[in-house]
């Protein structure tokens, strides 16, 4: 009777564990993420979570009841092809069904998964796995949308775009067609390429399709001619790309009409030929120099009297063109041009072969491509020195002089009468030189010019000249803006030189307009644009540079800074090494960080590329700078998400592994068991034995669900708030935790928390994580040695770290490294565990959006490294 009674009681406890089993088997479907249920080899429902019921009762108006059919209250027409789904489950297959089904007034898309169940080889029931796959489908129909609005806005391009593929058009947008005088259709898969070619670059441009689509160019930007329809020839810019189009090479490109630009600089071509034909007919020698006396300009006389071709002047500086005796007088003249912005100077010229010609020199200060020069005419003073005996040939000359020079010349006494002027006077303010020879100074000004400009005859006193711009008064009463540089000659007379600057005005006014439509422009945009020039001085600059470098580098931007004081200290070398290259003609783009005082960082895209002149010179570099903060911080996120859904998705399937494989072999066991024991040949002590074990299976299942719905728990979330935990105190309560395993003496935990004493967490996680990481160094020390174990924390830039150290028996991380981590993984047999501490850890870790890192050598100690950002 007693044996009797322990059995029973064997059999109420097994009976028992299987009840716990079950309830916990419930709250583990309970916790799995969409609508689930289980189904029995009769299609009945044996088991299924909240959110199949609620789902179930909203699409069929009826509760779902273990026992009854798993379509019973659907619609028939619905009911028919369920049934023939699991049917074939049944028969050992996996199905997908998808449908749209209305959920608490909303339109919803589902995806059913049916799975058989099999167990000793036979399908013994069907699991259903139920999602909601709405927002995913909406998120490729917004694709197809924004895939439509960029055809549009192709369609609806000021640029040409075309498509190649085989020697054809596959597309051409509106623009394309109408600027080669086409319908769009017609060159679509009809015409070959080059019907839009001019014949004499056809070659060319088949050369560089060809390279493209054979891959030895990726892209390409240059221009061409191109033919219109009706035999017209128009000149083109094209960009092209490879790519592929259904899988085949193809050419994507956009094209622009450069016809008009084209003919502008043409015109300007011919504009400078005609300023040239202009200087070689003027008289004497023309020519323009540097501060270092190298020509930059020149009339073809210099080369005539001086007998040097236009290379050898070229290499020749001006100093050398004149007689030794002479260079000294004519070097000072030379530098009072550049100091004062005129002078003139009597000199002989030195010719190649040595022979010497006197000459009068006059010099000018201009600025050209932001840089001064002096420009002059030099007369020859031969006839003029061989007469210069004779008072009245001096006169002549002089006259001769004034008179072929294209400036007014005036000569005024000091009781301010016009006592000379030159024919050049006479013609720019309408007067005959007897009428002006009968008028005083002040009858040509404007007498609210005077006021706003008086003449300073105090500077010509003091035997300096006098450069100013005013308006004169011309016969007719019609106004001329004019540039007047006044000097005191030796014998007490004023001299003034007038030039006619109506035509620079209405330039300057064109460019002053130009000017400001450009920063208009560039001020709307939001990247900066600094324009400096070969010696990067800065020229100009928008609205939006200002703010990067008021931002990045506290600096206010002048015209004249070095833009390499603009860069980060380790930056400038490297920086002016890429000015440099964009100097050669190179074009270069890279994208800059610029570290926060608050830890943040600002993004910016930099372009450099060279600026040139109507002759292609290049005199200066145009950098470009736009925020891309946004746009990176957009690109991270992304990838943040990403490798996140990555890391879930792989979590899950070895969740899913580490569930089917645990719970397979307890489950077989039982099964198994159970079978044995209808049979009618097992013996009492048989059937007493099997039912131990049959307990013992129970148990093992039991500690397996129990440890899964641990698991799961952890992997679902944090309901609680943050809090500021305060690591010394945590690390005590740990230790009054585990107090009985601290009581032999043989282990210390040594704390450093200086650099940071305080994380704001969720308390419970970081507890679990110090709990775990303590307990596995207290769990595999030396045998009879003290366990120190340090744990200490560092404050960086843009992260903390917290270090757990011991000098334990390690782990072989060449052998366990990619097992470290994983569910059930143990590499210690002879100490008790079951390898969930380190899984734990990781997870809750990776929950906290932190990483874990570990450096182990067996014999020598184990470090855990745990980052968590700020």
């Amino acid at each position: 009777m007693k044996s009797i009674a322990a059995k029973e009681k064997n059999n109420q406890k097994a009976q028992q564990r299987i009840v716990e089993s079950e309830s916990r088997l419930r709250a583990f479907f309970e916790n799995v993420e969409g609508f689930t249920c289980l189904l029995d080899n009769q299609k009945r429902l044996v088991i299924f979570n909240h959110k199949f019921a609620e789902g179930y009762k909203l699409i069929t108006n009826v509760e779902p009841k273990v026992g009854e059919e798993f379509y019973a209250y659907l619609p028939p027409n619905e009911r028919q092809w369920q049934e023939e789904i699991l049917n074939r489950v049944l028969q050992g297959n996996k199905e997908t069904t998808e449908g749209r089904y209305e959920l608490n007034g909303r339109q919803v898309l589902l995806r059913a998964s049916f799975n058989p169940v099999i167990v000793a080889g036979a399908v013994t029931g069907i699991s259903v796995y139920i999602t909601d796959f709405t927002k995913k489908f909406e998120a490729e129909l917004a694709i197809r949308e924004a895939e439509a609005k960029f055809r549009g806005l192709v369609e609806t391009s000021i640029v040409g775009v075309y498509i190649i593929q085989d020697g054809k058009f596959r597309y051409v947008n509106p623009r394309f067609a109408e600027i080669f005088g086409y319908e769009q259709d017609e060159l679509i898969d009809s015409y070959p390429v080059e019907v839009v070619v001019a014949e004499e670059d056809r070659k060319i441009v088949l050369n560089n399709i060809s390279d493209r689509l054979k891959g030895e160019k990726v892209s390409i930007h240059y221009e061409a001619r191109g033919r219109k329809k009706d035999g017209q020839i128009i000149h083109v810019e094209i960009f092209g790309s490879r790519t592929l189009c259904e899988g085949k090479p193809a050419i994507i490109g956009s094209l622009i009409d450069i016809t008009v630009r084209k003919r502008a600089q043409e015109q300007i071509i011919n504009e400078k030929k005609f300023s040239d034909s202009i200087i070689n007919s003027l008289p004497g020698v023309f020519y323009m120099f540097d501060r270092n006396g190298k020509y930059l300009w020149w009339n073809k006389n210099l080369e005539i009297v001086s007998g040097y071709d236009a290379n050898e002047i070229a290499n020749h500086k001006a100093g050398e063109l004149i007689a030794p005796e002479d260079r000294g007088m004519v070097n000072k003249t030379i530098e009072k041009v550049f100091a004062e912005g005129y002078a003139d100077v009597e000199a002989q010229a030195l010719t190649k072969n040595q022979f010497k010609i006197p000459y009068y020199f006059t010099g000018r200060l201009i600025e050209y491509d932001g840089k001064p020069y002096m420009l002059g005419l030099g007369i020859d003073m031969t006839t003029r020195k061989n007469a210069e005996v004779a008072l009245k040939e001096s006169e002549r000359k002089y006259r001769a002089l004034i008179e072929q020079a294209a400036d007014a010349i005036l000569l005024v006494d000091k009781k301010n009468n016009l006592i000379d002027v030159n024919s050049s006077a006479c013609q720019l303010l309408g007067y005959a030189r007897e009428e002006l020879l009968w008028m005083k100074i002040s009858d040509i000004y404007y007498a609210e010019e005077l006021r706003g400009n008086p003449l300073q005859f105090d500077l010509l006193l003091e035997q300096k000249s006098f450069l100013s711009e005013l308006k004169l008064k011309r016969k007719d009463g019609t106004e001329v803006p004019v540039e007047i540089n006044s000097k005191l000659l030796d014998d007490g007379r004023f001299q003034s030189i007038i030039r006619d600057i109506t035509e620079r005005k209405k330039a300057e006014e064109a460019l002053q307009k130009s000017e400001a439509n450009l920063h208009a422009i560039l001020d709307a945009t939001y990247t900066g644009y600094i324009l400096v020039d070969k010696a990067f001085k800065v020229i100009s600059y928008n609205h939006s540079a200002v703010k990067f470098v008021k931002l990045e580098r506290d600096k206010e931007i002048k015209v004249g800074d070095n833009l390499i004081d603009y860069f980060l200290k380790d930056r400038q070398v490297e920086s002016a090494k890429l000015l440099n290259d964009v100097l050669q003609g190179k074009r270069i783009n890279y994208e800059s960080e610029y570290p926060q005082a608050d830890g943040s960082i600002h993004c910016y895209e930099v372009q450099m590329f060279p600026i040139s002149n109507q002759n292609n010179k290049i005199f200066g570099v145009v950098l470009g700078l736009t925020d891309i903060t946004k746009r990176k911080k957009a690109e991270l996120d992304r990838q943040h998400i990403t490798d996140d859904l990555l890391q879930r998705n792989k979590d899950l399937e070895q969740f899913a592994y580490i569930v089917s494989h645990n719970l397979r072999g307890p489950v077989a066991s039982m099964l198994g068991i159970s079978e044995i024991l209808h049979s009618p040949y097992v013996t009492k002590e048989e059937k007493d034995q099997l039912e131990q074990f049959l307990f013992s299976s129970v148990q093992k299942l039991d500690e397996i669900i129990k440890d899964l719905n641990q698991v799961v728990q952890v992997k679902r979330g944090i309901t609680e708030k943050k809090e500021r935990v305060y690591l010394a105190s945590l690390v005590e309560d740990i230790k009054s935790t585990i107090q009985n395993l601290l009581q032999n003496g043989d282990i210390e935990i040594r704390t450093n928390f200086s650099q940071i004493g305080k994380l704001t967490t969720f308390r419970s996680y970081l507890y679990s994580i110090f709990y775990n990481l303590i307990s596995n160094s207290i769990k595999f020390k030396k045998p009879h040695k003290k366990q120190l174990i340090e744990i200490s924390s560092e404050n960086y830039k843009d992260k903390i770290e917290l270090k757990f150290r011991d000098e334990g028996v390690g782990i072989d991380l060449e052998k366990y490294s990619q097992q470290l981590f994983g569910l059930y993984n143990r590499f210690h047999l002879n100490t008790e565990g079951k390898g969930m501490g380190l899984f734990m850890v990781k997870t809750q870790v990776e929950i906290l959006g932190g990483k874990i890192y570990v450096e182990s050598e067996p014999n020598v100690g184990t470090t855990f490294l745990l980052e968590f950002p700020k």
